[in-house]
């Protein structure tokens, strides 16, 4: 697993099978001209997916969304206070991801070690 920033992905050659795009800060914008190009170079995580490739994204902010949306990647949407059809959220203190209308439990979220709701 790698993370990279949106300078890394401004020269990247390949996707990875699995993406996950969680949001877009505009404190970023110190080596970019705009919101814009700073997005298009965030989204270029998809641009080599393919349709047997996943594209994981946070479903409540709109930049991502929009990135969502223009994948070949199978796309999997996660918010962590509103649950799913298909995707991933947070149910009785628990990660589940629904597909299908089927719910598969993943982990408790007491089981991350990290601190904060925000590294959910």
């Amino acid at each position: 697993m790698y993370e990279l920033s949106c300078h890394q992905l401004l020269k990247l050659h390949k996707s990875p099978h699995i993406a996950v795009l969680l949001n877009l800060h505009p404190e970023h914008l110190d080596y970019y001209k705009n919101f814009e190009k700073y997005k298009a170079a965030k989204a270029r995580i998809t641009l080599f997916q393919k349709s047997s490739d996943y594209f994981i994204y946070r479903s409540s902010d709109q930049n991502v969304t929009e990135i969502a949306n223009q994948t070949k990647a199978a796309v999997v949407p996660f918010q962590i206070d509103r649950p799913q059809i298909n995707g991933c959220f947070i149910e009785d203190n628990k990660i589940i991801f629904a597909q299908k209308g089927k719910k598969e439990i993943i982990m408790p979220v007491t089981e991350i070690p990290l601190p904060g709701r925000f590294n959910i």
